[in-house]
């Protein structure tokens, strides 16, 4: 049978999951524009992972069984970490999209690997090495100059107040939802993943109460949901089961703050995709996808630090080791075997 944990052996195979799983929401960045105008960023993410929490749970019964789904008296802070992580991040980040401009809210989200090295080294991770750091700040000013078309600075404009203080909130709870992972060492990826998810569809659930009670948003027609099912269905099933499940798997093998540099690879995504439905690519934005990459490169190479050796006890000298004890011969049973 087919067996999760395998998904996360080895450190290249880290690097392609969290790879690919950029590239996956780089893509649902540019599904979802089309989307946001007709079906608010509540009910979207609801829907979202409602299907993709029962998809993950049926793959999840099917590999590792029904035991798979016991809590081990840790059910509360699965679902903390579910709503923090589900809800928190995402609603937090894309409902800030038009209070702040789309290319700021990405460069905000980009600052993941600074925040995920911080809280590393502030949950007692060790001082980061500073080539991770270096190289997180190189990814921003990469994203920084895609977003900006060659003009960096450019994307800061209107990038501060409340709104951006929430993005950065979302891109905290995300963090902190990766790094939830380290408290269940012993489970896979999947079962961590669709555990929490169970939490984070009610936190969505609750929070579109609250905001259809509040009038803040309106309840979508079946239709809406119908017309849009082709964007749906890949937001469900590439960038929820897969990429959420891809994350977790590259967590594993690489450690938060360098999992958390491919998130810059968002944008560059974004910007291929429209790219290759003919938008014209500016020079300045291909050096900031070349930052991009020098900055992946050097945080996956350098990111890591190697546990240290102890060093091995000296070998004993001869006389010092001691002489095996030779047995007694035993008398052999009546059938000529050992009793």
């Amino acid at each position: 049978m087919f067996d999760v944990r395998r998904m996360t052996k080895g450190r290249p195979a880290g690097v392609v999951l969290a790879a690919t799983t950029a590239m996956t929401w780089g893509g649902l960045f540019v599904v979802s524009a089309g989307v946001l105008p007709e079906l608010d960023v509540v009910h979207m993410t609801l829907v979202r992972y409602l299907f993709s929490a029962l998809l993950t749970a049926a793959l999840l019964l099917a590999v590792e069984g029904r035991r798979a789904f016991r809590t081990d008296g840790r059910g509360l802070l699965l679902f903390v970490l579910g709503s923090i992580g589900y809800a928190g991040y995402n609603v937090a980040a894309l409902s800030m999209i038009g209070p702040l401009p789309a290319q700021s809210v990405s460069v905000l989200v980009a600052t993941m690997p600074l925040v995920a090295t911080a809280v590393s080294w502030a949950a007692g991770g060790g001082r980061p090495r500073p080539v991770l750091g270096a190289a997180a700040l190189l990814a921003l000013l990469g994203v920084a100059t895609v977003l900006g078309r060659g003009a960096p600075l450019a994307v800061l404009d209107g990038a501060v107040g409340l709104p951006a203080v929430v993005v950065l909130f979302g891109v905290l709870s995300w963090v902190v939802f990766t790094r939830g992972a380290n408290r269940f060492p012993d489970w896979s990826p999947l079962r961590y993943t669709a555990l929490t998810q169970f939490g984070g569809v009610v936190t969505l659930m609750l929070v579109t109460v609250v905001a259809e009670a509040a009038g803040w948003v309106e309840t979508p027609r079946l239709s809406t949901y119908l017309h849009h099912w082709p964007a749906l269905l890949y937001m469900t099933v590439p960038a929820s089961v897969y990429a959420v499940l891809a994350w977790n798997s590259a967590t594993r093998r690489l450690g938060p703050p360098t999992t958390s540099l491919f998130i810059t690879l968002v944008p560059v995504t974004a910007l291929t995709v429209t790219a290759l439905g003919g938008v014209p690519v500016t020079a300045g934005q291909l050096v900031g996808v070349a930052l991009v990459l020098a900055a992946l490169v050097a945080g996956v190479l350098g990111g890591t630090r190697r546990p240290a050796t102890t060093p091995s006890a000296p070998a004993p000298r001869p006389e010092e080791v001691p002489k095996k004890k030779v047995p007694e011969e035993v008398p052999a049973t009546a059938s000529g075997g050992v009793g």
